[in-house]
């Protein structure tokens, strides 16, 4: 009879941990494991948008180019720069989005179906060692 109820116990701890976990990363948020995971479309699907949100045509001919990116993201660049003006990196703070170089295409360092091909601030790079890994 001891043993069953070890086991009963066990069992509900399981089912407790299975029906909880998914909660927890939920509430997390974007900073979990998971949604770091995610290509970007994933992650815009995951918030209700749909692939013509982004893609104008339909089927989608063409890549999405700033001005796509800027109309839940901006309006202006500007405004995207205000939005990531406390990124930190090494300790510091560096907006990916306020260069020298001016307004750069999203797509120069995020992709909506794969993973970066190159180090994401190989456009950076080549003068400043400013540490991001991760590009959303």
């Amino acid at each position: 009879m001891e043993m069953r109820r070890i086991v009963n116990w066990m069992v509900g701890v399981v089912v407790l941990l299975f029906l909880v976990t998914p909660m927890v990363c939920s509430v997390a948020g974007s900073s979990t494991a998971l949604a770091a995971d995610k290509f970007m479309a994933d992650r815009h699907m995951d918030k209700g948008l749909k692939c013509s949100s982004c893609h104008n045509q339909n089927p989608p001919t063409r890549d999405v180019y700033k001005e796509d990116c800027l109309k839940c993201h901006g309006p202006e660049y500007k405004d995207l720069e205000k939005k990531t003006s406390k990124v930190v990196s090494k300790g510091e703070i560096r907006n990916p989005h306020a260069g020298h170089n001016g307004e750069t295409q999203c797509d120069s360092c995020h992709h909506g179906h794969k993973a970066p091909e190159k180090d994401p601030e190989e456009a950076c790079a080549a003068c400043h060692n400013w540490g991001f890994t991760k590009v959303p």
